[in-house]
């Protein structure tokens, strides 16, 4: 009988342990979200850093999205009765609402990892993060160190074409510069370029 009743308790502290272990997460994902956002301001907006070769503005989107879902998660676990039931219940019905609305502003802006910028077999400091929307390729290039960047330019190309991700590029040195022309169709025939400093030597 006393091995039954423990279990009974173990059974009934069950769903506060979810709930206190669900709410710490959801402290600690709460914390990341801010300080991206304080990151984000400190350089410009979000959309200016990069993170683990992903744009600012989308780790902390899918962050948001995943509080708001744990958030639900969370408050389907609080007992109520009566009008804190209703506001339970419509609680639920917004956090829910909210994590769609997030959900389809990441697809929106969902785009590829940034892509490396090479010199041959050289990596030169910089990735570059390709968006295409309708007929417009919108690119944000970034100077790199380890799982970090912030921005250092913007390229761009006509028809949703991406030429970093497709290796349509080419990269020369000159007096501390680097040199980046980009959507290379013929010897004549490029979308644009753009000069950044040099960050690392040449290799090879």
């Amino acid at each position: 009988m006393a091995d039954g009743g423990g279990m009974d308790e173990l059974d009934a502290r069950a769903p506060q342990r979810v709930f206190l272990g669900a709410a710490g997460l959801f402290g600690v994902l709460a914390a990341v979200v801010v300080a991206l956002a304080v990151l984000g301001r400190i350089h410009g907006g979000l959309e200016r850093v990069l993170l683990f070769r992903y744009g600012g503005d989308l780790v902390s989107g899918l962050l948001l999205l995943l509080l708001l879902v744990l958030f639900a998660a969370v408050s389907c676990l609080i007992r109520a009765s009566g009008w804190s039931l209703l506001l339970a219940v419509l609680l639920r019905i917004l956090s829910f609402a909210a994590a769609a609305v997030v959900a389809l502003w990441l697809l929106l802006i969902g785009a590829a990892p940034a892509t490396t910028i090479f010199q041959g077999d050289c990596p030169t400091g910089y990735a570059v993060q390709e968006r295409s929307f309708l007929f417009l390729e919108i690119g944000r290039v970034y100077a790199v160190d380890g799982i970090w960047g912030v921005q250092a330019g913007r390229v761009g190309s006509d028809d949703g074409y991406q030429p970093f991700a497709d290796g349509a590029y080419l990269v020369s040195r000159a007096d501390g510069s680097l040199e980046i022309s980009f959507g290379i169709h013929s010897a004549d025939d490029r979308d644009g370029s753009i000069t950044l400093p040099e960050r690392l030597a040449a290799c090879g």
